[in-house]
């Protein structure tokens, strides 16, 4: 009888401790999940910057195809806001 209440504690805690090394494998795969689809996100959204800052060079282009300082404005406006930069040296001329 002992030796039969040995047995069924020591499945008890068999069966908690494989309980729990599951939800843990659970949790990893999880968290590996959530950061791929965040790093997925991040990079979405870096090329629809990029995008949307060519669009925005392309559109200064196309209204005034002979002025070059109009371009190169939008050019460092767009370089600006795609390295966040705050203050952007450059000559004015």
């Amino acid at each position: 009888m002992v030796y039969t209440r040995f047995w069924s504690r020591l499945s008890c805690a068999a069966v908690r401790l494989k309980t729990f090394a599951d939800q843990a494998v659970i949790a990893f795969e999880d968290t590996r999940l959530f950061e791929a689809a965040q790093a997925s996100k991040r990079e979405l959204q870096e090329s629809l910057e990029y995008r949307t800052a060519i669009t925005e060079v392309l559109g200064v282009i196309s209204r005034s195809p002979s002025q070059l300082q109009p371009v190169f404005d939008m050019i460092v406006t767009s370089c600006k806001r795609l390295l966040q930069a705050d203050r952007c040296k450059g000559r004015k001329g």
